[in-house]
């Protein structure tokens, strides 16, 4: 299996359980996919420019903003999986819904507000009320 596969499937099982009603198996769907992550111990700069559609040097920059996960002690770098699933589908919703010559900054900002809607949301929305 290619990590283009592995990808589009952590792609997949992220979407499926994010619409998936019932929390056992939304939870199962999360396991599955933190497993079929786990499997991986990293993906090279070559195959995540290519899973990506971008340069090698264009991931490196993506690396080096922070968007792109680097595993931790690899040499070379190497590249987090998830981190390569989540940037993936991101660009890929980028690129369906924008022609734009900035296309890092809009999918740094699709990753930010994906991240800061999570952390809302695991944190609870505050109630105004109780504020005043």
């Amino acid at each position: 299996m290619s990590i283009i596969d592995v990808v589009d499937d952590l792609i997949t099982l992220q979407d499926l359980a994010a619409h998936e009603d019932d929390p056992e198996r939304r939870r199962s769907l999360d396991d599955l996919h933190r497993r079929v992550a786990a499997r991986e111990r990293g993906v090279k700069v070559s195959e995540a420019a290519a899973v990506l559609s971008l340069s090698q040097p264009t991931v490196r920059a993506w690396i080096d903003a922070g968007v792109l996960e680097p595993v931790r002690g690899a040499s070379p770098v190497r590249i987090e999986v998830l981190s390569l699933a989540d940037v993936k589908h991101a660009l890929d919703l980028v690129r369906q819904h924008a022609e734009d010559r900035h296309l890092l900054a809009q999918v740094m900002r699709v990753l930010r507000d994906r991240a800061n809607l999570t952390g809302a949301l695991d944190e609870g929305i505050a109630d105004p009320q109780q504020d005043q």
